[in-house]
C-alpha cells in the first residue's frame, strides 16, 4: 500500500512539473504583436533583446547596458516595445527583399554563421558571454542575413548617388550669390529675430552634427568618398548664409512693408 502510494505521488509531482514547464514554454511563446500577416512572440523578442545585449557589451562597457533597457520609471517596458517595432519592420523588409531579390542560400547563410561563431570564438571574453546569454543560433543567422541585405542596399545606393565636383560648384555659387546680397559680416549672429533664419540656423546644426559623424565614420570606411565630407560643409556654409539673408534682408523688407501700410 506504502508503494502505490509513493508511486501515485511521484506520478502526481512529475505531472504538476511537466504542467509547470509547458505553461512556462507556452508564456515564452505567447503572442505579443500581430499584423495582418505575422505574429511576434515573446520567445523572439527575448532572443533579440539578448542578441542586442552582447552587440552591445562587445562595444561598451557592461555597466551600461542597464540604462540603455530600463527607463526612467525604472520600467523595461519601453525598450521591450522598440524591440518589438523593430521586429515587425524587420519581418515586412523580409518580405520587400523577398519580393525585390535579395537573399541568400541556407547553405550561405550557414557558412556566415559558422565565421560569425569562430569569431566569437576568438574572443575569449565575447564567447563567455556569448555562451551565457544562450543566443539561438537562427537569431543570430537571422541578425546576420539582415546586415548583410542592409549592406547590399548601401552598395547599390552608393553606386546611384555619387557626390561630384559639380555638386560643391552649385553649392558654392549659392553662397556667392546671397553673400552679395549681404553687407559684411562685423558682429556675432544671435539667432531669433526672425523665425525663418531661426530654421536655417536649426537645419546648420543639424548639418554640421552630421559633419562630425562624417569624420568619424571616414577612420572607420577609409574608402567613403572625401567628396561627402566637403559637400556638407558647403552645405553648413550655405545654411548660414540663407539665416543672414532671411533675417537681415527678407526681414527687413518684411518689416518696413508693415510700416508703410
Amino acid at each position: 500500500m506504502s508503494i502505490k502510494k509513493n508511486k501515485f505521488t511521484f506520478i502526481c509531482a512529475l505531472i504538476l512539473i511537466l504542467m509547470s514547464i509547458t505553461f512556462s514554454a507556452c508564456k515564452q511563446d505567447e503572442i505579443v504583436a500581430s499584423t495582418d500577416k505575422f505574429d511576434i512572440r515573446l520567445s523572439e523578442v527575448n532572443d533579440n533583446i539578448k542578441l542586442a545585449k552582447f552587440e552591445y557589451n562587445s562595444i561598451f562597457d557592461d555597466d551600461s547596458w542597464k540604462s540603455v533597457v530600463v527607463s526612467s520609471d525604472g520600467s523595461t517596458e519601453q525598450f521591450k516595445k522598440s524591440v518589438i517595432d523593430y521586429l515587425i519592420m524587420s519581418h515586412y523588409k523580409d518580405e520587400e527583399n523577398k519580393k525585390n531579390g535579395y537573399s541568400y542560400s541556407e547553405e550561405e547563410l550557414n557558412d556566415m554563421l559558422d565565421s560569425a561563431k569562430q569569431n566569437i570564438e576568438e574572443d575569449k571574453i565575447k564567447s563567455n558571454e556569448y555562451k551565457s546569454l544562450n543566443i539561438d543560433d537562427h537569431v543570430l543567422k537571422k541578425y546576420i542575413k539582415d546586415k548583410m541585405i542592409e549592406n547590399k542596399h548601401q552598395e547599390e545606393f552608393n553606386k546611384r548617388v555619387k557626390i561630384k565636383e559639380e555638386d560643391i560648384k552649385l553649392l558654392e555659387e549659392y553662397i556667392d550669390e546671397y553673400n552679395q546680397k549681404l553687407p559684411p559680416l562685423t558682429h556675432f549672429i544671435l539667432p531669433g529675430d526672425d523665425e525663418v533664419a531661426a530654421h536655417f540656423h536649426v537645419a546648420r546644426t543639424v548639418v554640421r552634427r552630421a559633419e562630425r559623424r562624417i569624420v568619424s565614420l571616414t577612420s572607420q570606411e577609409p574608402d567613403l568618398n572625401p567628396l561627402i565630407q566637403k559637400y556638407v560643409n558647403r552645405l553648413s556654409d550655405l545654411m548660414f548664409v540663407l539665416a543672414r539673408y532671411s533675417e537681415e534682408v527678407e526681414n527687413k523688407k518684411w518689416k518696413s512693408s508693415n510700416l508703410n501700410i
